[in-house]
């Protein structure tokens, strides 16, 4: 008897939640719903069309939007045996010639409208895009031609251990491959799971994307192990969503700082939403204003929640605790364990910087790709997430900027989430992002970038500033613009180049 190798065994465990729950709905959508019984016959179908068209422990790319079919097609790969990388839709043509030049995929599954884009950008033979009728919605499998790119050296040994890839941004615009084993997919869930207190019909609503690290783990992941309902969303409309929010079923929401902006702007009813466990924010800082006025509109706290493509979920906050800690990202969650180190690796004492490093068995065993030069981060089922930030007594967590983006001001170390947050503390502000560029001399500067709630000058907003922060870390400039741009999963994109000294 062979032993299972890792996409199997969460099959097999979706395979136990689905005849536990045949009748209960697996994924909602405005358009169709799935029971758990439908979820696996689904997934059922599709795999036997893969069967004999993908080989097993091939690199199979998984590429879905938000829809009914994300969640069968992610199980039938499973059931294929596959190795599954989660391949955003949302990216463009350099990172996809990027990621196939640097990963070994053989067939991408996606949307047939994707495949026709995807077909441009890598130049695919006649006959290499074939679709399938029966997975909810039609899908197209897109077959690459390896001969067209070099053979790629990766680790064959940690890639053997792979159920999935996550693929994250990286500092060089490459993104980084994230192995994660099937253990490592499962305890996750289990995490969420145990820490959210889900069980059988609650409803997630998650208008962020399934194929993000947020998404997958604290959306999907619990539907397949707990038998909570997903509800995904590709659209983000206040008005519906709200009324989303409303059903009594609801109990996690998955948001960004935006969309809770965009919630306390809209005008209308103010629904009941006390029925809600978990309103989770995640991929980008919670002003605190931001958290007084939800809850003054709505009665309930924002709650942080902090993790990672290499960590799954990390910390999360108590509702209850929030106005007391409010620029915290939580606690531990359970199961996890949350450490602070200095430079030498020794812990430091609750209230002291360090750098925070999270252990757990859902931490990956290490990058495929895009693993950082300068040091290991992923060992023994620890990573050091190269994030500054400081534990308080009773556990919560601060995170205070990041190590490696620490600008350096005449010699002196300035956070741009400090000043971030000095300038979210201003009442015309919305958004800010404060990042450092080299001047034509060379030297780091600080600069910010906001957007804003009522008009206000720069000149003002410098001054505001300089009440609150040494000299040295008062930004040279600060650019206001009208919505501040943003990327597929919802973290503000800005580009030094974009920006004047």
């Amino acid at each position: 008897m062979t032993s299972l190798i890792p996409s199997e065994l969460i099959w097999n465990r979706f395979d136990l939640t689905s005849k536990e729950y045949p009748a209960s709905v697996a994924v909602r959508t405005p358009q169709a719903a799935l029971t758990f019984a439908e979820l696996s016959s689904g997934a059922i179908q599709l795999s036997e069309w893969l069967r004999d068209r993908i080989s097993s422990r091939a690199l199979v790319a998984h590429s879905l939007s938000n829809s009914i079919s994300f969640a069968p097609a992610f199980l039938g790969l499973c059931r294929n045996n596959a190795i599954i990388p989660m391949l955003s839709p949302k990216y463009r043509e350099s990172e996809v010639r990027a990621i196939i030049a640097s990963l070994p995929i053989e067939h991408i599954l996606t949307s047939p409208s994707q495949a026709a884009m995807l077909a441009k950008i890598i130049d695919l033979r006649e006959g290499s895009v074939v679709t399938c009728d029966g997975a909810c919605e039609q899908l197209a499998l897109v077959s690459i031609d390896r001969t067209k790119f070099p053979p790629t050296d990766i680790d064959r040994a940690l890639l053997a251990q792979a159920a999935i890839i996550k693929l994250t941004s990286g500092s060089t615009g490459v993104p980084k491959g994230v192995v994660l084993t099937a253990k490592n997919v499962l305890a996750s869930s289990k995490i969420v799971c145990d820490t959210l207190g889900l069980n059988t019909g609650d409803h997630i609503v998650c208008p962020v994307p399934l194929f993000h690290s947020y998404g997958f783990d604290l959306g999907l992941l619990p539907v397949l192990t707990a038998g909570a309902t997903l509800v995904p969303s590709d659209l983000f409309v206040p008005r519906i969503l709200l009324r989303e929010l409303a059903d009594p079923r609801t109990k996690v929401f998955l948001g960004v700082p935006s969309m809770y902006q965009a919630l306390v702007d809209a005008a209308g009813i103010v629904p009941d939403l006390s029925h809600i466990k978990y309103l989770l924010s995640c991929t980008a800082p919670l002003n605190p204003s931001l958290i007084q006025a939800f809850r003054e509109k709505f009665g309930l706290s924002i709650c942080q929640h902090y993790g990672s493509s290499e960590t799954g979920g990390a910390t999360i906050h108590d509702p209850s605790q929030v106005a007391a800690h409010e620029h915290a990202v939580g606690r531990a969650m359970s199961g996890v364990t949350i450490a602070l180190v200095n430079k030498s690796g020794q812990h430091v004492p609750a209230g002291d910087d360090g750098e925070v490093v999270v252990s757990s068995d859902a931490v990956s065993p290490g990058y495929i790709i895009g693993a950082p030069s300068d040091r290991q981060v992923l060992t023994g089922g620890k990573y050091h997430t190269s994030d500054l930030g400081h534990l308080s007594p009773d556990g919560f967590l601060t995170l205070k900027g990041r190590i490696d983006q620490l600008v350096n001001i005449g010699g002196l170390k300035v956070s741009p989430l400090e000043v971030q947050q000095v300038l979210e503390l201003h009442p015309s502000v919305r958004e800010v992002a404060v990042l450092g560029i080299r001047d034509a001399q060379g030297s780091e500067t600080l600069v910010a970038v906001v957007s804003l709630k009522t008009l206000e000058s720069e000149s003002v907003l410098l001054e505001h500033c300089r009440r609150l922060l040494a000299e040295y870390k008062v930004p040279r400039r600060i650019t206001i613009m009208a919505d501040l741009p943003r990327g597929g999963t919802g973290k503000i994109q800005i580009r030094c180049e974009d920006l004047q000294v």
